[in-house]
């Protein structure tokens, strides 16, 4: 099947991520979001240890030189739109995260020398043009603190991707990701211990069933796939191919009474589904 299967891969995580959101919006009244990434990081590195025991004795210094800075700036994103997914709708998180698709071009332009075509200058500026939209065409009045944690998320989230798709290609992608997610679990297992001074972790069963279930499928089984499409796709694509997902979130948001239809939404989405079919095309003639 060729890119096609990478392709196909993409699609299952934009749903997934899609729904994302909207049930972790619920489950954050019960879980500091701090603590969440903390058991989240050690669900995900217990499952990817079980998964490449076989493969450890291949860990080496090029692994860890990749692996350790983009976990800096996964971990950073992963609690910036959590913490900012409480003070704001799963739409609005899940748009403004998205600002990945503006960083992204620029980051390999630095990191890999890849040329800013304009495809992709067009396909990012008409992101950045839906997340202007969402905002009311007014954005010194539309960012609150949730919002404006969500966007820096989109930018902490683009150098991971930026970093993965430049330097990450020869590298394992198990191993690769069982580093980044073990310096999540320090990184987030350090700032609840140094700054949550209120605590919340449910140890009933349904709510972490819904936890681990979430982590597993979110977590560790679309990130595995994610980083394998990264490694066979533009990261522009991948950059802009992910707002998608936010179209998914704003639908369902709807329907759970969480955000309400509005041109904002509706707006948004068209611009960032004209963003993706033009990335989408450009990536696949470049290859």
């Amino acid at each position: 099947m060729g890119k096609k299967i990478y392709y196909i891969g993409i699609i299952f995580v934009v749903l997934v991520w899609g729904t994302y959101p909207v049930f972790t919006k619920h489950l954050l009244t019960l879980y500091t979001p701090s603590l969440w990434d903390t058991a989240a990081s050690l669900i995900s590195v217990t499952c990817l240890l079980i998964a490449n025991r076989r493969k450890l004795k291949w860990l080496d210094w090029k692994h860890f030189k990749v692996a350790l800075p983009t976990g800096l700036f996964f971990s950073a994103a992963g609690l910036t739109q959590k913490f900012g997914l409480t003070m704001t709708t799963p739409a609005m998180c899940a748009f403004l995260e998205n600002l990945t698709c503006v960083c992204v071009p620029v980051l390999m332009l630095i990191f890999a020398k890849q040329k800013i075509t304009l495809p992709k200058i067009l396909s990012a500026l008409l992101c950045l043009g839906g997340v202007f939209i969402l905002c009311g065409g007014n954005l010194s009045v539309g960012f609150d603190p949730g919002m404006i944690l969500c966007a820096l998320a989109g930018v902490f989230y683009a150098v991971n991707i930026a970093g993965t798709g430049a330097f990450a290609k020869r590298l394992d992608t198990g191993l690769y990701l069982l580093i980044q997610f073990a310096v999540q679990f320090v990184v987030s297992a350090s700032y609840s211990l140094l700054f949550v001074d209120d605590p919340k972790f449910s140890f009933a069963p349904l709510h972490l069933g819904a936890l681990v279930g979430i982590v597993l499928l979110s977590t560790v089984l679309c990130w595995v796939i994610r980083t394998a499409c990264l490694k066979k796709l533009d990261p522009s694509f991948i950059a802009v191919a992910m707002p998608s997902s936010s179209v998914v979130t704003g639908v369902i948001s709807i329907l759970a009474g969480s955000d309400t239809l509005s041109f904002a939404l509706v707006g948004g989405a068209i611009l960032i589904f004209v963003a993706i079919v033009i990335s989408g095309l450009a990536d696949s003639k470049q290859k």
